[in-house]
């Protein structure tokens, strides 16, 4: 919120069917939708929301002075009625984002969370951050073991994996290992040598646009969503037996979950039903999921950790 007030996402000359959806995800979104036909009749907008015609390869003029319902930050979102090449898609330093349609209703609900991260993040959206190139949150308590840092190179967490881990410190040692130098080598070393089996790290880096994991056991969970990959969805903590250090080019709509616990699935958690069922929910965005987590946190079981989505 604003001042105590919801943010307002307005919608720019939707049709009827579209700005019910948007409607609904706002307002699941805990912001406020109010429509605009013109470039002067709305409030100032947390995100404005339009339709890209099919077959439009710039954003036509009316849409561009739609923004002046907003600030010079203010994000736009366009709905495109048909099919790209990634089903969400972020241009001009994550300012404009494009995204396919048809959307089930729980993605595009994540995909206006994020951009209203982005919008206010000087404010500060639950315990959301958001970047250009990045989303993400923090899951448990703001007392939890899981610890993040955002600087302008890239977003580090890590999810202690022992108990007498102190997150803040092996946050610290992983940010110098992974800041003092580019070469991934000297960072798989280091990070084995300095935090051991202690905790898990993940790094994002957007100047690179690569992740880094590293998990040194089969303790807690980490898993990796990549829509343009096969497999889409993959669980790199089962694969590390002793350790593992990983390097992954980093794509829109990249989702990475590391938690404390495993992620418990009905039956067997490595069948194809169970894979296919994370895979979707993953699938739909990081902040549904992270509302998932919430809701699995509020019946009383502990679980710390991190979601983040590459914008």
């Amino acid at each position: 919120m604003i001042d105590g007030q919801p943010p307002l996402v307005v919608l720019y000359r939707l049709r009827s069917e579209a700005a019910i959806e948007v409607a609904n995800a706002c307002n699941r979104a805990g912001a406020r939708a109010v429509p605009a036909t013109s470039a002067s009749d709305g409030p100032r907008a947390s995100l404005v929301v339009a339709a890209l015609p099919a077959g439009a390869r710039r954003i036509p003029d009316d849409i561009v002075e739609a923004l002046h319902l907003g600030t010079e930050a203010t994000p736009l979102l366009l709905l495109c009625d048909e099919v790209l090449a990634r089903p969400a898609t972020t241009l001009h330093g994550g300012r404009v984002t494009l995204l396919e349609r048809p959307c089930s209703p729980t993605r595009l609900y994540s995909q206006i969370r994020i951009l209203l991260a982005s919008a206010q993040s000087s404010e500060g959206l639950r315990r959301e951050h958001a970047h250009p190139f990045v989303w993400f949150t923090e899951i448990g308590e703001a007392t939890s073991s899981a610890a993040m840092s955002l600087e302008g190179d890239g977003v580090t967490g890590v999810v202690p994996l022992v108990e007498d881990a102190n997150a803040a410190d092996v946050l610290r040692e992983a940010d110098d290992v992974l800041r003092g130098s580019s070469d991934r080598g000297v960072h798989a070393r280091e990070l084995a040598d300095r935090i051991g089996s202690r905790a898990g790290v993940i790094h994002l880096s957007p100047k690179d646009r690569q992740w880094v994991f590293y998990w040194p056991s089969r303790a807690g969970s980490l898993w990796f969503y990549s829509p343009g990959r096969l497999p889409s969805l993959s669980e790199l903590s089962r694969s590390a037996n002793d350790s593992l250090f990983l390097t992954l080019g980093a794509s829109t709509g990249d989702v990475a979950v590391a938690v404390t616990s495993p992620i418990a699935e009905q039956g067997d958690p490595g069948s194809s039903e169970s894979l296919r069922a994370l895979a979707a929910r993953i699938g739909d965005g990081a902040p549904a999921l992270a509302d998932e987590f919430g809701e699995t946190i509020a019946t009383g079981a502990f679980l710390s950790g991190f979601v983040a989505e590459v914008r």
